[in-house]
């Protein structure tokens, strides 16, 4: 039987997520994966791919660093779309 180090720290769970657009009214939810509390705003966000749990900015940069710099990139031209229209 091994026993795991104590100075290596434990792996993460594998967790596939997805940048998509939210449409519904500004509401309060939790991050599936950490359980913090935070505020829905509609547009880009990140979700778990198999489901319409959302994920937050924290546990996102931990887990998948390429979709944090999709959503970015995403929420800019949101913005600048909207902005169009002022």
């Amino acid at each position: 039987m091994e026993i795991a180090s104590l100075t290596e720290p434990d792996p993460l769970p594998d967790v596939d997520l997805d940048v998509r657009v939210d449409t519904v009214p500004e509401r309060k939810t939790f991050c599936i994966l950490c359980g913090i509390p935070m505020v829905a705003d509609p547009g880009p966000a990140v979700f778990l791919s198999s489901g319409r749990e959302r994920v937050c900015q924290r546990c996102t940069r931990t887990h998948d660093p390429a979709v944090w710099n999709e959503l970015k990139w995403r929420r800019r031209d949101w913005q600048s779309e909207s902005d169009w229209g002022q």
